[in-house]
């Protein structure tokens, strides 16, 4: 049971051919989180509750069984009662006779709330019945001797457009004032926005941030690697002339074999550079000095 007493917080009837309205008004309906400042205040209908939850979308919901008593038992236990209006509702006798039973059991005019998926309300009396939406149920009610006029939102862009009929019909169910709703829901909205933007902005910060230390990295390494090819192009180059006299090419073949193998090893896969090419070059003289270099007496 709801808070309110109720099982369900709305009972939506419609024509089957309105099928996708009444899709997307249920799953509008029960996502919809009701402001905290409005939750356990007085409205119209009560106090506001926190969810209107769960929505009865008839003849899905039903399980194997009398289809008008389990039917019949779910108006009776909703808060509101939620007609899709259009041409095709219009002419169904189901979504009639579901009318007529919620004024039945004393169902409150003000807790019925229609959504206008297609067609004009009172559209049969202006000669044009084919665009009347309303069930003979509504059309014929009178209160106070005037023709009953629902709450009404309407799904056509030109009219509320599907958000403001959205709040039109969750402001009826809360009895509370649209005005006011949309106001709170503008502000909601923006609060998540701005989430969303901050969220956005850290991430790209860290983005940034790691790309700045990848580039940093790279430049440290081939800074290391610089100073290694310089270390190895000093001792190959300045190390040589000092122990070819010596006739101590063992050593500098030694330096040279090493040399061969740190640039074997550079940036595999990719093309090392000129430079390194040349330094690999020089490393390689040594050892071709040391092939042809008569061995001492």
């Amino acid at each position: 049971m709801t808070a309110s007493g109720y099982k369900y917080a709305g009972f939506i009837s419609y024509s089957h051919r309105d099928r996708k309205a009444g899709e997307w008004l249920h799953r509008a309906l029960e996502s919809y989180r009701v402001p905290k400042r409005l939750v356990g205040s007085l409205g119209q209908h009560g106090p506001v509750p926190a969810r209107l939850y769960p929505i009865f979308r008839d003849r899905e919901e039903l399980s194997a069984g009398s289809l008008a008593a389990q039917l019949r038992d779910a108006i009776s236990q909703s808060r509101c009662f939620i007609l899709i209006c259009s041409p095709h509702s219009a002419a169904s006798r189901w979504v009639n006779e579901e009318i007529e039973h919620w004024f039945a059991i004393g169902g409150d005019p003000t807790r019925l709330l229609c959504l206008i998926a297609d067609g004009e309300p009172h559209a049969a009396e202006r000669g044009q019945p084919e665009r009347e939406c309303l069930p003979p149920a509504l059309r014929d009610l009178r209160i106070d001797g005037q023709p009953y006029e629902p709450m009404a939102a309407q799904l056509d862009a030109d009219a509320d457009g599907r958000d403001n009929a959205r709040l039109k019909i969750i402001a009826g169910m809360l009895g509370v004032g649209f005005d006011d709703l949309k106001r709170r829901d503008l502000v909601a909205r923006n609060r998540r926005l701005a989430m969303v933007a901050g969220l956005s902005l850290g991430v790209a910060a860290v983005t940034v941030a790691l790309a700045i230390y990848a580039v940093l990295a790279e430049r440290e390494a081939e800074r290391s690697r610089q100073q290694g090819e310089d270390l190895i192009s000093f001792m190959l180059g300045d190390l040589r002339g000092k122990l070819e006299p010596l006739g101590k090419l063992d050593i500098l073949d030694a330096v040279g074999d090493k040399a061969i193998a740190y640039f074997a090893g550079l940036d595999t896969g990719r093309n090392p550079g000129a430079r390194a090419l040349a330094k690999a070059a020089i490393a390689s003289v040594p050892s071709c000095v040391a092939s042809v270099q008569p061995s001492a007496r």
